[in-house]
């Protein structure tokens, strides 16, 4: 090799283990650098024919000044690589992007379809959309500011509970007028504001996020409030048209009706159906009827003003489980009635009115017991056995 002459200069570059990490930004749908872990390595080789220097020292310089250009060469173009791949991500994913994240100011995206819910809260596949999705406490309280398929049924037991402990024990005698009707009263407001409370807190805690095992613990909270509402909001009508008998006969009654509600529980808390459940509180329900046929006759007691809201608090009752039993209407207009009208909001709103006239009919019977001569009046104008029977108050209670 000549001084001054020609002489060629080999660079091997290479960089590796740079890392470059992807993502996409939920809100602002802009693409950043995130963890992706995506790996490069940029191998080269130049080849380049420069002019000896007269000193090494020269040519060493010279050999890096080459290689750094030919490293920023190589960086600018997968600089652009990179960039046109993040065009691309960010285009195919503007459209996923829209329908999965949860925009501040949105509340439909809060929502979901019945398709992406649990088993568990599969149970109605006429309500196509309006779910809320699994949360944790504070989602389900949150919930109740915004609308949902379940709003109607929150809101209408929510207001009844609130009515309730405002109004009702206003009306009620309860200690005044001694023991017996004391009892009364307490069975009263405990049946009227008991399915309100249960349904509640089934309604607004069912997509908790704490499993089946804790949802179907709610569903028998549920139940029980509705049986406490049958079983023990119906003794003061149970009490009352037994109240002019004899009082062994108004013992046997109140503990056959005892035995018959328990019985109902029992077989409530294990039904796994609406119709299984609806059914185990048919015996329970039928002794009522029956009571509710001697009360037409006047025979052991009951305000006879009373008997329209008796009828109307079984009758209604009996209307508003069916319809929801049957899922109507949205069984024939399905994804239609998401949000209201659908058989579960139907079947809230006459349970209320059935709970009213139970409040109305227990009312008059409570009128009417506190009056010592109603079992003589009722007896004379009775052509029953008992028309000699004397004015019965339970005190013993």
């Amino acid at each position: 090799m000549q001084p001054g002459g020609w002489v060629t200069i080999t660079t091997t570059t290479t960089i590796t283990n740079s890392k470059c990490n992807l993502g996409l930004n939920a809100t602002s749908n802009r693409v950043w650098i995130s963890t992706c872990a995506l790996r490069y390595s940029i191998s080269f080789a130049g080849t380049l024919l420069v002019r000896q220097p007269r000193n090494a020292d020269v040519r060493t310089e010279l050999a890096g000044e080459v290689t750094k250009s030919f490293v920023a060469a190589k960086f600018a173009a997968c600089e652009q690589d990179i960039a046109d791949n993040f065009a691309a991500i960010t285009a195919d994913s503007d459209i996923t992007v829209e329908k999965n994240v949860q925009k501040p100011n949105s509340q439909d995206v809060y929502l979901k379809s019945w398709s992406e819910m649990p088993t568990h809260l599969q149970f109605n596949p006429h309500i196509k959309t309006g779910y809320r999705p699994i949360t944790d406490i504070k989602g389900c309280l949150v919930s109740l500011f915004y609308f949902h398929n379940e709003t109607v049924n929150i809101l209408t037991h929510g207001l009844a509970i609130l009515y309730i402990l405002l109004r009702i024990p206003n009306f009620l005698p309860w200690w005044d007028e001694g023991v017996y009707l004391g009892i009364i009263s307490w069975c009263h407001f405990i049946g009227a504001i008991s399915p309100w409370i249960g349904s509640f807190t089934y309604h607004l805690f069912m997509n908790l996020n704490y499993g089946e095992a804790f949802y179907k613990k709610l569903l028998k909270l549920d139940m029980l409030g509705i049986w406490v509402c049958q079983s023990v909001g119906a003794v003061p009508m149970i009490s009352a048209s037994v109240h002019c008998l004899p009082a062994v006969l108004w013992h046997l009654t109140m503990l056959i009706y005892v035995f018959l509600s328990l019985w109902g529980l029992l077989k409530a808390m294990k039904a796994k159906s609406p119709w299984e459940r609806r059914l185990c509180f048919s015996p329970p329900f039928m002794m009522r009827m029956i009571f509710l046929v001697l009360r037409y006759f006047n025979v052991g007691g009951g305000a006879p003003d009373g008997l329209t809201h008796i009828i109307l608090q079984d009758l209604v009752a009996v209307i508003g489980g069916t319809v929801g039993a049957l899922r109507i209407p949205e069984k024939w207009l399905p994804g239609q009635v998401d949000f209201m009208l659908n058989s579960h909001n139907i079947m809230h709103v006459i349970v209320v009115v059935a709970v009213w006239s139970m409040h109305e009919a227990t009312m008059q019977d409570i009128k009417w017991m506190m009056d010592p001569s109603v079992c003589l009046v009722s007896s004379s104008t009775s052509s029953s056995s008992f028309s000699s029977s004397p004015i019965i108050r339970h005190d013993e209670l």
